[in-house]
């Protein structure tokens, strides 16, 4: 990772601006985001506040 105080948090990578999950943490997986599912932009707004 980039920014290392990111190490241990929940991380996905979107494809464009669909929300469609191609990537995702082992911290994301336990939260039970699936690859290749959907995440709606007002959860990844949820996740990033807790940063």
């Amino acid at each position: 990772m980039f920014n290392p105080r990111l190490k241990g948090c929940p991380a996905v990578v979107l494809s464009n601006n669909d929300g469609c999950v191609v990537a995702r943490s082992p911290e994301t997986k336990a939260l039970g985001v699936l690859s290749g599912g959907y995440l709606p932009s007002n959860t990844s707004r949820q996740f990033s506040r807790t940063l």
